[in-house]
């Protein structure tokens, strides 16, 4: 991909993690993101609220959005309905073009 003047455009991936805590799969990702190449990667961070994740990844100097994530629930299946239609909304706003989840 190239932007108007030819340059390569980095390529936008959105991290989805469901904790705000630290355990071992924020440390991977901490490191994975510490390590991106910014010349060819855009990253964008989506956790449920703010606490030491979020703070660590801010001090990387990346774009980080809070909302909660919603389960899925057979009794009441909409909040989790909105969650799915918020992720479709910043995928499609931000045009990503990979999504990673760090957790199920």
């Amino acid at each position: 991909m190239t932007n108007k003047n030819n340059k390569p455009t980095p390529y936008k991936i959105l991290y989805l993690d469901s904790v705000s805590v630290i355990g071992g799969a924020e440390i991977s990702l901490l490191t994975l993101l510490r390590n991106l190449n910014r010349e060819k990667f855009e990253p964008l961070v989506i956790l449920p609220e703010r606490g030491m994740l979020g703070d660590r990844i801010q001090e990387l100097d990346i774009d980080i959005k809070f909302f909660p994530l919603n389960k899925i629930n057979i009794r009441n299946p909409m909040p989790y309905l909105k969650t799915v239609w918020s992720l479709i909304k910043i995928l499609r706003n931000h045009n990503i073009h990979l999504l990673h989840c760090n957790r199920s």
